[in-house]
């Protein structure tokens, strides 16, 4: 429960004695782990929805930062989101961050995130090079994973995003489900409930995690037939990768476009030498990052890495990378929560010159477009009598700035009339540039 949440009665007593909440003073819903009954579960999600949890999380986590925070003090904070995430749910973020007390709070997505601790803590400033260095981000989470290109300018000082992209169906989670579905296809139960299905859960990450690192995995569950019995086996990695072969072919598509919408950008920026050319970029430098849950998984990374070789052999520059490969330098957990820490501390204006942490200037792009609709009412009339529309594309620079221009022309006809008193055009013209 969050400061805001405030006490409530109990919104549906549990009538088994056996795994009812411990009384409370405050008689709050609670959630009990790891097996919380069903209604009461589901009272409580009735009674809050996603942006009352989520500011739940940020006020709990903001109380561990600073117990003692000062109320007449701003403090910046940035919040870290998925690529993928869409306005509203941003916009929801926003909501949950002020609910936590966090006024000044920025929505920065994971892959920015990534680019600026990389930029900050790994790429030193006024560094003696004449070159741009092209680095990609490579997330892999348990909802979905994405893919960010970024280059740096050679004093250390600025990061642009030149592309994004993502895919739900390539995650951690659907790993899980794959070796789940090779576990459950061992054991005799046709439909398991919820305690034996939570058991399944838990030995196919288990699994999962193993094979990382190993050709077999183990796995062991409890109480998983009928008669009460155990059920243990192998998963091995081949089996899995022939189960999941459809995410190595969606991983490689997924850096194969972004990586080459990246290029064509950086082309069309003038980015290279002078002469504009893809080879004028420095593709040998090319460096390969991997975050998150999934950054050792051998069959997403084998996936990534033939999508990176293909889109560059696509534009003639295969030669130059023959040694590509995914490099683990950053840590996988950590890395975009201290670069949403390090844009909070840049916003703070406190960077000290000399200092590691210094001024930097991050500029991302929009992962979807942006429309501006204007509509001008005359009187009381319900339906507007003007409307004009500006759109500014995916992929365009963020943040920027741009003007504006709304313009109404009364009379649009190229030939106005010599009458000193032309009479008012009926159908008027508004335009936004």
């Amino acid at each position: 429960r969050g400061d805001g949440a405030g006490p409530g009665p109990n919104p549906n007593p549990n009538p088994n004695p056996e795994s009812s909440p411990s009384p409370n003073p405050n008689n709050e819903p609670a959630i009990i782990a790891p097996f919380p009954p069903q209604l009461q579960s589901r009272a409580f999600l009735e009674r809050h929805n996603a942006t009352h949890i989520a500011g739940m999380l940020l006020g709990h986590v903001r109380h561990i930062a600073d117990p003692e925070p000062n109320p007449r003090a701003t403090q910046p904070a940035a919040v870290a989101s998925p690529v993928g995430a869409t306005w509203a749910q941003k916009a929801a973020l926003l909501d949950a961050a002020a609910v936590a007390g966090l006024d000044d709070a920025n929505v920065v997505d994971c892959g920015s995130c990534a680019a600026a601790a990389y930029g900050i803590l790994r790429h030193p400033a006024n560094a003696a090079s004449s070159q741009h260095p092209l680095v990609v981000f490579i997330d892999v989470g348990a909802s979905q994973a994405s893919v960010t290109v970024c280059q740096y300018d050679a004093r250390g000082q600025r990061c642009r995003v030149l592309a994004q992209g993502w895919d739900d169906a390539v995650s951690t989670r659907a790993l899980d489900d794959a070796v789940l579905g090779i576990i459950r296809s061992k054991v005799s139960e046709p439909s398991p409930g919820p305690r034996l299905q939570a058991r399944l859960e838990k030995a196919a990450e288990r699994a999962k995690t193993v094979l990382s690192a190993n050709r077999e995995a183990p796995w062991h569950v409890e109480c998983a037939t009928p008669d009460g019995s155990d059920a243990s086996g192998v998963v091995s990695r081949s089996q899995l990768e022939e189960v999941a072969a459809d995410l190595e072919a969606e991983a490689a598509a997924l850096a194969r476009g972004v990586l080459e919408a990246a290029l064509d950008r950086a082309l069309g920026l003038g980015l290279g030498a002078r002469e504009e050319s893809l080879e004028s970029l420095p593709i040998e430098d090319l460096s390969v990052e991997v975050v998150g849950g999934g950054a050792a998984v051998p069959l997403l990374r084998r996936g990534f890495e033939e999508g990176l070789k293909l889109a560059l052999e696509a534009k003639d520059l295969g030669t130059l990378t023959p040694s590509l490969s995914l490099g683990r330098s950053m840590n996988p957990f950590e890395a975009p929560a201290i670069g949403a820490t390090l844009v909070a501390a840049m916003e703070s204006k406190r960077a000290a010159p000399g200092s590691r942490l210094r001024a930097y200037r991050l500029e991302s792009v929009l992962g979807l477009r942006v429309r501006f609709r204007v509509e001008l009412f005359e009187g009381d009339d319900p339906n507007p009598k003007f409307t004009a529309v500006h759109e500014v594309p995916a992929g365009a620079s963020y943040p920027s700035v741009s003007d504006v221009t709304l313009e109404l022309n009364l009379n649009p006809n190229p030939n106005p009339s010599p009458k000193p008193n032309p009479k008012p055009n009926p159908n008027p013209e508004l335009t936004l540039k």
